[in-house]
């Protein structure tokens, strides 16, 4: 996405929070006659921002050429997401899936995940930085709530 297309989507984030606040208000013929007058690009994100069922209830309501341009203009892959739920019984909870955040491989241990999260948590989230070495063994060892200790220079 270009700067421009980010700062449109930041430019309408309050249109599409309070749309997508809308359609979960309503019931699905009512909040897919309510998306008739929005681009595709604001259906999709509003859409994003409901429940999964909810928003495949909605999209069952319209045509099949609208609802193919809002899932075309879904965030994130979302759009496959949701062509997969539509093809599951309304009452089912297939429905109810969503892409997982994390995958991790069947060869990954608990000790290996764990250390990996520690690494993002404490480095990248709190430092925003690529780490060394020492920091990384220094960020393994940090414990919440305590600050981390600058390391003494001896000399």
């Amino acid at each position: 996405m270009d700067s421009s297309g980010g700062l449109q989507v930041l430019v309408d984030a309050p249109r599409t929070v309070a749309l997508s606040e809308a359609l979960h208000a309503l019931a699905p013929p009512e909040a897919a006659e309510r998306l008739r007058d929005e681009s595709d690009e604001i259906a999709a994100r509003a859409l994003a921002l409901v429940n999964p069922a909810e928003a495949a209830d909605i999209l069952g309501q319209l045509s099949a050429e609208r609802r193919d341009r809002i899932i075309a203009a879904a965030p994130d892959g979302r759009g496959e997401q949701w062509r997969i739920d539509l093809q599951y019984d309304e009452a089912s909870v297939g429905r109810l899936m969503e892409r997982p955040l994390g995958v991790f491989r069947p060869e990954t241990t608990v000790v290996l995940a764990w250390f990996a999260g520690r690494i993002y948590r404490v480095g990248i989230l709190m430092y925003g930085k690529k780490p060394t070495i020492p920091e990384i063994l220094r960020w393994v060892r940090y414990s919440p709530g305590k600050a981390p200790q600058p390391e003494a220079k001896v000399g």
